[in-house]
């Protein structure tokens, strides 16, 4: 995407490790405690190797899903580059943008009771930041089921481009359906065991996700793929971009699943696309 628009990109894919190396005592930590003066001292010289290189860039874009993109415990030196770098802007590339993702806006931005367990709030057990954290965001969907919030957004809706070549209809005049991974909570299972049944009582051919799979190998069966049938409520829907992509058609038995890929009039009213 960059390259077409005449940008040069210098990737660094040890960013987000550099970016989390711890730098300074944590006394709330044994394990941080325990750790030696001279391994954050390595990891403090490290994080100031990589701000001189970003010294010269024109934009630092941060690739980095919510909650981690927020959190302390996660990429705990955002707020250091920036006092090594304060000229260059730090924008979030996410999927989705922070201020319409139901729970994680409630607990992060919010501090509302969000329906979160202990462990998927252990992203944030260190402190967490708000929007202010980087200068812009860069999003794929900002459409949910959250109303925008009112007032303007730091975003820029860029999508998200998946074109590798890898990614084309390949089935042959055949109807072929792919069956999600199992999704064993809420009522999920039932679902997959109606639409399993579906498939068996129309004489549809079929194959199911069962096991870990290359993306070579799971891009073969994408392309093969006449139907897919999704398993649960996607957070934002790779795998139906990549289908759709191959020339597959999505069934969910709701409307709300796919809520990334939903078309709103107006952001700022609540309910779905």
């Amino acid at each position: 995407m960059m390259d077409r628009r005449g940008v040069e990109p210098r990737v660094h894919y040890d960013g987000l490790t550099r970016l989390s190396l711890p730098t300074s005592m944590d006394w709330s930590s044994i394990r941080s405690t325990a750790g030696t003066a001279a391994r954050l001292a390595r990891n403090r010289q490290v994080l100031r190797r990589f701000a001189a290189e970003l010294r010269g860039m024109d934009l630092i874009v941060v690739v980095a899903a919510v909650p981690g993109s927020f959190s302390r415990g996660s990429l705990m030196n955002i707020e250091s580059l920036r006092g090594m770098v304060p000229s260059v802007p730090i924008v979030n590339y996410d999927l989705h943008y922070l201020p319409t993702i139901d729970k994680w806006a409630a607990a992060m931005l919010r501090g509302e009771e969000s329906g979160l367990t202990a462990q998927d709030m252990e992203w944030t057990a260190r402190g967490s930041f708000g929007m202010e954290r980087y200068d812009w965001y860069l999003m794929a969907s900002v459409v949910s089921e959250i109303a925008m919030p009112p007032g303007p957004h730091p975003y820029t809706l860029i999508g998200i481009d998946i074109n590798d070549g890898s990614l084309y209809p390949a089935q042959k005049g055949k109807v072929r359906a792919l069956v999600d991974f199992a999704q064993n909570r809420k009522n999920y299972p039932s679902y997959r065991t109606m639409q399993i049944a579906a498939l068996e009582q129309t004489g549809v051919p079929y194959e199911v996700l069962e096991h870990e799979l290359s993306m070579s190998d799971i891009r073969a069966l994408y392309r093969r793929t006449s139907i897919f049938l999704l398993a649960s409520r996607e957070s934002f829907g790779l795998p139906i971009c990549e289908l759709q992509a191959c020339g597959s058609l999505i069934f969910s038995p709701h409307a709300d699943w796919p809520g990334a890929h939903w078309i709103k009039e107006d952001l700022r009213v609540a309910g779905p696309g």
